[in-house]
């Protein structure tokens, strides 16, 4: 299962999360990655406990793949 780290210093309305997932196929050039846009107000929504360990936080890739509303979600970017 694919996790991602989290360090969270501050939540700020104008930061993002961005997660990026080539779903093992890396090695294709013609094959585009998924990305995730997360906003860092929303981020504590999503995360869990990384390996069981309380300190170390995570986002999984099936809680963003489950939660379709942060799939290329590009547009929250926008300035």
């Amino acid at each position: 299962m694919t996790n991602y780290p989290i360090n969270l210093k501050k939540e700020k309305l104008n930061h993002f999360f961005i997660f990026v997932n080539y779903r093992n196929k890396i090695e294709n050039i013609g094959q585009f990655p998924v990305c995730f846009i997360v906003p860092a107000t929303e981020i504590k929504t999503i995360w869990s406990s990384w390996a069981g360990k309380p300190e170390i936080k995570c986002v999984s890739y099936h809680t963003l793949r489950d939660n379709s509303k942060y799939k290329e979600q590009w547009k929250l970017l926008e300035v």
